[in-house]
């Protein structure tokens, strides 16, 4: 079998577990954190098998978000999800990144999984994790990048912008995929169509929401969700594209 497919089967099993976790406790059973191809995957499954679930990412917009599995009893706005926010203040010079913040959290021993959404901005960075590793973090974790940092559990305040937006209009000359991609990228013709040739290197999601046919398409580097009228791409964590209508797009920094 291949990576994918073997990636597919554990966390089908895993999303199968916190189903049978909340059937057999009767509460809700988490699972996670899991990026937007997981979660696509994730709610495929669960909206065959018509069971009551919700993301939880610890703010509005989170990418990285937990599974929440839950029983009828309950109402989503009702649970609370194990998530803690937690700040690391530094020197505003120090200029840390996300890889920064990463890297120190996953060289102290955390598993990926453990960790949600890492926002940083001038002299602050927030990352949301599972509670069971908030004092781990906050005892073992006193450096990143070389700088020191204090850890402040249970932040409460006003959080790093993740992510900025431009409008682009533009107009294609056909409503094909690599088209789109040259028009928003501004890459040539032959590299935009070499992204567009590798979407089948992972495999593909396809999924329905509010009566509307979804596909999410995925490789290492890229993610596309296409939908009646609308096309995202995400590269990596921070760069992505949103398209509408096949002439005005968003780009994002």
């Amino acid at each position: 079998a291949s990576t994918s497919n073997t990636d597919e089967h554990l966390l089908l099993a895993r999303v199968e577990d916190t189903v049978q976790s909340c059937d057999k406790y009767y509460a809700p059973s988490f699972f996670g954190f899991l990026d937007l191809r997981e979660q696509a995957f994730a709610k495929n499954y669960l909206t065959r098998m018509s069971c009551n679930y919700a993301f939880f990412g610890g703010y509005n917009g989170a990418e990285r978000c937990l599974l929440g599995v839950y029983p009828d009893y309950l109402d989503s706005d009702d649970i609370q999800p194990p998530i803690t926010a937690v700040a690391f203040r530094y020197r505003p010079v120090a200029q840390l990144s996300h890889r920064d913040v990463l890297g120190a959290l996953l060289s102290s021993g955390i598993r990926r999984d453990k960790i949600g959404d890492i926002l940083c901005g001038d002299g602050l960075s927030v990352v949301f994790l599972q509670d069971d590793i908030v004092t781990y973090v906050c005892e073992q974790v006193d450096q990143i990048g070389g700088e020191g940092i204090a850890c402040i559990r249970n932040y409460d305040g006003a959080l790093p912008l993740n992510r900025a937006y431009k409008d682009i209009q533009d107009t294609i000359a056909s409503p094909r995929l690599d088209a789109v991609v040259k028009a928003l990228t501004r890459f040539s013709r032959e590299k935009a169509s070499a992204i567009n040739n590798g979407w089948h290197l992972e495999g593909a999601v396809a999924l329905s929401r509010g009566g509307r046919k979804t596909f999410c398409k995925y490789n290492k580097t890229y993610a596309i969700i296409l939908h009646t009228h609308k096309l995202f791409l995400q590269r990596n964590r921070f760069d992505g594209l949103f398209f509408h209508r096949t002439s005005v797009a968003k780009f994002l920094t």
